[in-house]
Parts: C-alpha cells; structure tokens; sequence
C-alpha cells in the first residue's frame, strides 16, 4: 500500500506546484510611476534559483490616477512554445487635497498558453503598494495575492524606484512568497515615450 503512495507523490505533488511555478516563474512586481499621461514601455527581468524570465510591457496613464498595462512574453523550451501574458489596471487614490496618495492598487488577469498542446492557464491577482520615499529614495512596499477558483497564493515585496531624466526608470526589488519560503528578483526598465 505504502510503495504505490510513494509512486504516486510525485504526480500529487507535480499538480500542486503548478500554480507555484506559475506565480514564481512569470509574474513580476513593478511599480513605474505617474508620467504626465505619456505611455511608458520597458522589459522586466525577474530571476530565482530555478529560472529566469523576461516580459515587455506597456502602461498608458488615462487620468492621473488611472493606468491601464500589459505584458507579454514568449517562451521557447525544448519542443514547447509557450506564450505568458497579462494586461490590468493600476489605480491611484487620491487624498482630500486633490494630491496623490501614497497607496496604489492593481489588479489584472494573468495567462500561460501552452502552444504545443494548446493548454492555456489563467490566473488573476490583487495588490496593494505603499510608496515612501526615504532619504531621497522612492520605495515601493508591496502585497500580492494571486488567486484562481481553488488556489491562492500571496506575497510582500519591497521595490526601489529610480528616474534618469524624467523620461528612464530602473526599478529593481525582492517578492517573497508567504505561502511558501521563496524569494525572487526583479528589474525593470521602464521608458516613457
């Protein structure tokens, strides 16, 4: 009884951490900020001991407080080609005095499709930024929750934001993942045009 439980863990285990990798291997934290309503392209790196990824994004700022992104990246491994992408909103409260708060929302929908089996995944997540800036340095505290229909997963992350020239942003920061003891790196590169 024991030898077939033992042969099957790996398979139980194996669908568990689907969603894990998912979350670990291709989303990523980035925080770019308020543009005078330019629309602000880049690439995100995002790297952990396993694996390495990449997206390019876009985000165009609609009013002063409202952005509308996307990301997209494709994947070639082995024989698969994989395809990530997501597109969301970012919203900014804004205080009594009409001046930007320091809390940021965004929230959006995330798929993995599977072009050699034609499998796609989806998932959705919410997050909640605090910004601060500390001795001149803009930081970005940041909690995650990633979720479908039957699993979540949340992380905390912590973002520092850069601007060269008004017009470049490298943004670079850590997300843990509370759930499960894993961390992760991210950079940005962000340019508004």
């Amino acid at each position: 009884m024991f030898k077939y439980i033992f042969y099957l863990l790996p398979l139980f285990i194996w669908s568990e951490t689907t969603f894990k990798e998912r979350i670990i291997n291709h989303t990523t934290s980035m925080f770019i900020p308020f543009s005078n309503n330019l629309p602000d392209i880049g690439v995100s790196l995002k790297t952990n001991r396993s694996f390495i990824s990449y997206t390019f994004f876009s985000q165009i700022w609609i009013s002063s407080n409202l952005a509308v992104y996307g990301k997209i990246a494709p994947y070639v491994r082995e024989k698969d080609i994989y395809q990530y992408k997501s597109t969301g909103v970012h919203y900014r409260f804004l205080n009594d005095l009409s001046n930007i708060s320091q809390f940021n929302i965004k929230s959006g929908i995330h798929s993995l499709t599977d072009k050699s089996n034609l499998k796609d995944e989806n998932w959705f997540n919410f997050s909640i930024y605090f910004n601060k800036i500390f001795k001149k340095n803009e930081i970005s505290f940041n909690w995650n929750n990633y979720f479908t229909k039957n699993q979540t997963i949340k992380s905390i992350g912590i973002i520092k934001n850069i601007n060269f020239f008004q017009k470049f942003t490298i943004n670079f920061g850590i997300t843990h993942y509370i759930s499960f003891s894993k961390s992760s790196i991210n950079l940005t590169f962000g340019y508004s045009l």
